[in-house]
């Protein structure tokens, strides 16, 4: 509730303020949507609505939409990825009219760091339809990220673009 609320206010703040000020170019015009645990920074033209539990935020022409979400989970650490994988896996990329590929996955489980984190990288080239989802477990907390490229023509093309959204989003420590 208290996120929801706080992401409430950020969307309400984002439309009536620019934080780069009003006279600046509107190539370098960004928005940033923030809470405790996280920051994501956009350009100005993505539309963002709160939604359960985060935000969802829409490119200005629709083609890409990134869904940032927060939970406070029980689930042992122990195994928490592989459990987060399939569970991904057999919700999001269940659609039967999809044929996902998974070009990757990887977990990193750094003992020296308070943040866990994998990675699931699935295309469907025959629906042009790729979604990139990074999940992020700091103790009880989950920060899950998702990427959904609705129209990617070129695999090569959407991961760069998806890499540089991602130099807009980070999990504060």
């Amino acid at each position: 509730m208290q996120l929801t609320i706080k992401i409430i206010l950020v969307l309400l703040f984002l439309q009536i303020s620019n934080v780069n000020g009003a006279d600046v170019d509107s190539e370098s015009k960004y928005i940033e949507l923030s809470t405790d645990i996280w920051v994501l920074s956009l350009p100005e033209s993505w539309k963002p609505e709160a939604i359960k539990g985060g935000v969802r935020v829409n490119s200005g022409d629709e083609v890409f939409s990134i869904y940032v979400t927060t939970y406070n989970v029980d689930t042992p650490l122990s195994g928490w990825a592989q459990r987060d994988i399939a569970m991904v896996k057999d919700s999001k990329h269940s659609d039967p009219v999809n044929d996902f590929k998974y070009m990757q996955e990887t977990i990193e489980l750094d003992s020296d760091s308070d943040i866990q984190h994998f990675v699931l990288d699935a295309y469907d080239e025959k629906s042009s339809f790729r979604i990139y989802t990074k999940h992020f477990r700091m103790g009880n907390k989950l920060v899950t990220l998702s990427i959904h490229d609705y129209w990617c023509q070129s695999y090569k093309k959407s991961v760069n673009f998806t890499e540089d959204l991602l130099k807009g989003f980070e999990i504060k420590t």
